[in-house]
C-alpha cells in the first residue's frame, strides 16, 4: 500500500450510500438525494416533484433547502405546516392607506 493511499482503502463509496437518503427540510416538505457528486454538489427532488440542483449535503443534513416557488418571496415567512403534512399560508394584513 503507498502511502497516499493510507486514508482510502476502506473509506466507502458516499455516492451509493446518499442516493435515496430521504430528510424533512424546515420548510416542512421532504426531500430525496437524487444525485450526488460530492458533498459541496448534490441535486434533490421534493415531494411535490421539483428538481434543486446544486447545493451542499451540509444544507441537505440542517434542512436548510427550501423549493425554488416559495426561496426568496415573503410568502416564505408566512408558510407553516400543519401536523397533517399540509402547507398553509397566511395571509398578510395590508397596510391602510
Amino acid at each position: 500500500m503507498a502511502l497516499g493511499d493510507m486514508g482510502n482503502y476502506n473509506r466507502p463509496n458516499k455516492e451509493k450510500e446518499r442516493i435515496g437518503e430521504t430528510r424533512m427540510m424546515k420548510c416542512g416538505l421532504n426531500c430525496t438525494i437524487i444525485e450526488y457528486k460530492d458533498r459541496n454538489h448534490i441535486t434533490v427532488q421534493f415531494e411535490t416533484g421539483e428538481i434543486v440542483p446544486r447545493r451542499s449535503y451540509a444544507l441537505f443534513t440542517k434542512g436548510d433547502i427550501r423549493p425554488r416557488k416559495i426561496s426568496g418571496s415573503q410568502n416564505w415567512r408566512r408558510t407553516y405546516v400543519v401536523a397533517n403534512g399540509k402547507i398553509i399560508r397566511k395571509a398578510a394584513k395590508r397596510d391602510k392607506e
